[in-house]
């Protein structure tokens, strides 16, 4: 049996702000992103690390609760084992949302009155 996930990363801490609604895109971009969004997906797969290893086939998030501080993404992916067959498996990947006020907020927080 091969596992052609093996070295994919299954979970992932990200950093949500709760003023804005941004996610952030180390080292130091925020981007802004709905729920469930088009967006939010793309911002996932992109955290992926050795994701080059395989090919893409598709990407999907799996229901949770919103207040739960976990997103879950559904990968299928493809790679080329023995003799040139190619296999596709998917895997589940676990994003921990973690609070963290980007720069903008915490500084309107330290000095509201600018």
């Amino acid at each position: 049996e091969v596992d052609i996930t093996e070295g994919l990363q299954k979970s992932i801490q990200i950093f949500y702000c709760p003023e804005c609604g941004c996610y952030l895109q180390p080292p130091k971009t925020w981007i802004k992103a709905q729920w469930e969004s088009k967006e939010l997906l793309t911002f996932c797969i992109k955290r992926l690390k050795n994701l080059n290893k395989v090919k893409l086939k598709n990407a999907e998030f799996v229901w949770t609760e919103p207040h739960s501080k976990r997103i879950k993404v559904k990968i299928t992916v493809q790679a080329e084992v023995l003799n040139g067959a190619v296999l596709e498996q998917s895997y589940p990947v676990e994003y921990t949302v973690r609070d963290n006020l980007c720069e903008s907020c915490s500084r309107f927080q330290a000095n509201p009155d600018q």
